[in-house]
């Protein structure tokens, strides 16, 4: 970036919490809507997107927030040689604390990182006041034992994909919070990679360092946050009376729509088979209006999901 784009992001950022997300030009559209949502709730805050793909353009419906390109956050030489590795969602993985350092040296008071396919139902106030009081926020995969009834997501799955769900980092701006994602960053620049045999999926298997190595680290234990097909069986969904959607009484503040399809509708996700979708459910209106607002759904890599399945439900 040039001087006056570390200016301008600087200006923009202003001290405040921000949100980021990073996406390749076939997943822009579900970026967007992530970070659109988020900013709907909270709309004190920044919104950061990440562009990963080489010249890509930034997509216009995004009215609020900033644009970065990755080339922006990661050095020319460590670039080259990640792009030449890693596929793209590889990258995608490996560039998040590439990101978050970028926004806390312009001076984000704190970063919260989704992936896209996360959206925003309510405030994340909740998550913010508990960052305040640490370096870093993470969020369980399950809060409970997963049951051991032979479907997927089994507790094996989840000791093979990590404790920690990557899809969610939260990072104040501290000494600590900073060492926090110099760290990551490291760990990724080289061993990003997503080979579940290998002991590795993407940047996620090396949170589960964190809790020995960070003592600054705070574990979201919130219900509400980071719901997903893999802890639904602990964090039923309902509706209000004013249609709202409701986890354990609480509102729901964001779901992670992971492996989920819109030309599979009557699916979850690719990646389980533990939870279905009757018709007229509370989980199946949310997927539904979860889809209408995405412009485009991105395109969906069979043979990658395949190889995923494949793991995921290995015994």
């Amino acid at each position: 970036m040039t001087q006056q784009a570390d200016a301008d992001l600087a200006a923009y950022l202003d001290g405040r919490m921000a949100f980021c997300s990073i996406a390749t030009t076939s997943h822009v559209n579900l970026a967007r809507a992530c970070l659109t949502s988020l900013m709907r709730h909270n709309p004190e805050a920044a919104s950061v997107l990440l562009l990963a793909d080489p010249d890509q353009k930034a997509p216009h419906e995004l009215a609020q927030g900033f644009y970065l390109r990755i080339a922006d956050c990661i050095d020319p030489a460590s670039l080259a040689d990640m792009r030449q590795r890693y596929s793209p969602a590889e990258l995608c993985f490996a560039a998040k604390p590439f990101l978050i350092a970028k926004l806390l040296a312009a001076g984000a008071a704190q970063v919260h990182y989704l992936d896209g396919d996360c959206y925003c139902y309510s405030t994340m106030e909740s998550l913010s006041k508990e960052l305040e009081a640490a370096d870093m926020l993470l969020t369980p995969h399950c809060l409970q034992a997963v049951p051991d009834d032979g479907l997927t997501p089994r507790a094996i799955t989840l000791l093979r994909a990590g404790t920690f769900n990557g899809g969610y980092i939260g990072v104040n701006n501290t000494a600590e919070g900073r060492r926090f994602v110099a760290w990551l960053g490291d760990m990724n620049r080289n061993q990003g990679y997503n080979r579940p045999d290998q002991g590795m999926c993407g940047d996620q298997r090396w949170l589960d360092l964190v809790p020995a190595l960070f003592p600054g680290l705070a574990i979201c234990r919130n219900a509400s946050a980071n719901v997903a097909y893999w802890n639904l069986q602990e964090r039923p969904l309902e509706q209000d009376a004013d249609g709202r959607y409701m986890v354990n009484g609480q509102p729901l503040i964001f779901f992670h729509f992971s492996g989920a399809d819109s030309r599979a509708p009557e699916q979850l996700s690719h990646h389980q088979n533990r939870h279905s979708l009757a018709p007229n459910s509370t989980l199946s209106r949310l997927l539904a209006e979860y889809w209408s607002s995405i412009a485009t759904p991105p395109p969906i890599h069979r043979g990658g999901l395949s190889r995923i399945r494949e793991w995921l439900s290995r015994k």
